[in-house]
């Protein structure tokens, strides 16, 4: 609780405080930024792992889909015989599977939702840092501050930590995943816009 008989601050002090919330600001600024970084380098480099899970396991249910074609075409060709059908014109059981392959263009598209996703939410925590800029320097004009009081408003600064949410891989993919299909597969080169309702934090975070 303040001290009621706490003297107030000189205009010397003030304008000290003053100084000092702006570099307060200025500093966690830069810290957002920085964790934005990291935290999109994360995102791009967990988006890599996952693309080449996904190939792997690809890879590895396309063995054992032509492990049970050749079971097949074994059963195929006894039947053919059977039914006296010439060997050019049997069916193949492998004909009916193909290896799909990770659209190349997905990767760029997890990408740029990642990014972004990341400069969103600094721009948002920019905002709020300056809100609370204003919010202290409007005070400090209003009305004497006692260093309590002041060292209250200064310990109120949001941090980097704190304004920007963590980004799972797995909500980007159902953000893009959730695009009308006949909107998401993009010409070469071309990047579609995602809707920023999309990348609001209580989307995507």
């Amino acid at each position: 609780m303040t001290d009621l008989h706490e003297p107030k601050m000189t205009a010397a002090e003030c304008a000290e405080l003053k100084t000092l919330v702006n570099e307060y600001a200025r500093l966690e600024i830069q810290r957002v930024r920085a964790l934005g970084a990291d935290r999109l380098a994360e995102l791009n480099a967990q988006i890599e792992a996952n693309l080449k899970a996904e190939v792997s396991g690809v890879a590895e249910l396309v063995g054992e889909m032509q492990a049970m074609a050749a079971e097949a075409d074994a059963k195929i060709r006894t039947r053919a015989e059977e039914l006296g059908i010439h060997p050019e014109l049997r069916p193949n059981a492998g004909d009916f599977f193909r290896r799909p392959a990770v659209p190349p263009w997905r990767r760029d598209q997890l990408r740029q939702l990642a990014k972004d996703k990341i400069e969103a939410t600094i721009r948002q925590a920019e905002t709020k840092i300056n809100s609370w800029k204003v919010d202290t320097r409007t005070e400090l004009l209003a009305a004497g501050l006692t260093l309590t009081a002041a060292r209250t408003f200064l310990d109120a600064l949001p941090t980097a930590a704190d304004l920007l949410p963590t980004i799972a891989v797995s909500h980007l993919d159902e953000a893009l995943d959730s695009l009308p299909a006949g909107d998401w597969v993009p010409e070469p080169g071309q990047y579609i816009g995602i809707d920023p309702e999309r990348l609001a934090p209580e989307r995507l975070a």
